[in-house]
């Protein structure tokens, strides 16, 4: 291994790792101890700028809290112009269903993640199913939330469209 390949060791102390964790709507419902057996599962990784953390395809066996900085998603080899920043959470669509990675995630800046892998949180489930639960549900909330955006730019852009067509069909 090269002294390139080395990544600085991040350490945070358990209380700001609860605080990040307490501000996550993922974790809505967790009492602190709850928060520090959640965090004891997690890993911290580092990356630096343009630094790939995962390649669309890839087998979906882990998810990513945004520490700090923020994540770039990359479509088909395509820059998709979305930035998701900290607090966010990817990779939970693969972890829940099973699917690959639906996208190709780079760094935007440095950014520090916290890494939980799939076995730590189905594990959660057998271990403490209060606290497997609750995520759960928070993340079928957060989906849902994902949803209704979508819907609702969806929409927008059906309306824009039909817009341009008018305007189109006007001007012959």
């Amino acid at each position: 291994m090269s002294l390139a390949q080395l990544k600085p060791k991040v350490r945070y102390s358990s209380e700001d790792i609860c605080e990040f964790l307490s501000d996550r709507h993922v974790f809505d419902g967790l009492d602190t101890q709850e928060l520090e057996a959640v965090a004891g599962l997690m890993t911290v990784e580092s990356y630096d700028n343009r630094e790939k953390i995962c390649d669309e395809g890839d087998p979906g066996d882990e998810m990513y809290f945004i520490f700090t900085g923020a994540i770039r998603v990359i479509l088909g080899g395509k820059d998709m112009d979305i930035v998701l920043h900290e607090g966010n959470v990817v990779g939970e669509m693969s972890i829940l269903d099973g699917s690959p990675r639906s996208a190709t995630l780079v760094a935007d800046g440095g950014t520090t993640l916290r890494r939980m892998a799939e076995g730590e949180f189905f594990g959660l489930f057998r271990a403490a199913p209060h606290i497997g639960k609750t995520i759960l549900r928070n993340l079928a909330r957060t989906q849902q939330d994902r949803l209704r955006e979508m819907n609702a730019k969806l929409t927008a852009c059906m309306v824009e469209k039909e817009r341009l067509e008018d305007a189109f069909r006007r001007t012959r």
